[in-house]
């Protein structure tokens, strides 16, 4: 029995505290196959120590500094997605995506970096790491190389893992009270980003609702890369690489 088939025995999909229940078929081919990667990113000791309040606070800075830079990145291929539409809704969709990563989630770094008193400067010295430009790099050769679809199905291991994140730790027991890491935990499982993570998995199905099973593949394999890619960067948080 291979990891995924043990996992997914170990996960309860329908009764797991994530929104976004996939409501077509490529949403609901790929829930299936990256939730359990996605659940190795909840047991994650960087995400445990996020959810019990004990992760160090160098680990969260090393973590917010390559957020930072990985979001402008984020931002970049929702941007391509604006240049590859066939229609102005797509297009206007793909910019909408742009703002609100501007402006949601990245004000929510700005608050934590100012915090943890890193400045602007400091964030644009540090490199980028190896595991955070190879992630990126990947979700950028799909946006060059291919279409809308596969621009969301690159964005949405992000979005969906975390909004399958931030749900579990805000239904845990033994969730922090202390509010430094709370606030992390109600933004990921806030309304706000419920209706986010929705938007984006419909407009994967739309944007895929005449693909063949071979196409469906294509984009079930790029979710599952960068869901990998995830499970990596919370890696390369804890280890500060």
């Amino acid at each position: 029995m291979d990891m995924q088939e043990t996992a997914g025995k170990a996960i309860d999909a329908d009764t797991m505290p994530v929104s976004g229940k996939p409501g077509g078929r490529t949403s609901e081919r790929i829930f299936r196959s990256a939730l359990p990667i996605w659940e190795r990113c909840y047991q994650h000791p960087f995400v445990q120590g996020l959810g019990d309040g004990s992760l160090s606070h160098d680990r969260f800075a090393h973590f917010m500094v390559q957020d930072h830079k990985y979001l402008s990145m984020y931002a970049r291929v929702f941007a391509l997605g604006v240049v590859k539409s066939e229609c102005d809704r797509d297009a206007r969709e793909f910019a909408s995506f742009i703002t609100s990563t501007f402006q949601a989630e990245q004000s929510l770094h700005d608050e934590y970096l100012g915090q943890l008193g890193i400045s602007p400067e400091e964030v644009e010295r540090t490199p980028m790491s190896l595991a955070n430009n190879a992630y990126t790099s990947y979700m950028m050769n799909v946006a060059l190389r291919e279409g809308p679809a596969e621009i969301m199905a690159a964005v949405t291991a992000c979005s969906w893992s975390y909004k399958y994140i931030g749900d579990k730790l805000e239904a845990r027991e033994n969730a922090t009270s202390d509010e430094f890491y709370a606030k992390w935990r109600h933004t990921y499982s806030s309304e706000w980003y419920r209706a986010s993570n929705d938007h984006d998995i419909e407009m994967l199905d739309r944007l895929s609702a005449d693909y063949t099973p071979e196409r469906v593949a294509r984009l079930e394999r790029i979710v599952l890369d960068c869901s990998e890619f995830e499970y990596r960067f919370w890696d390369m948080c804890w280890n500060k690489e």
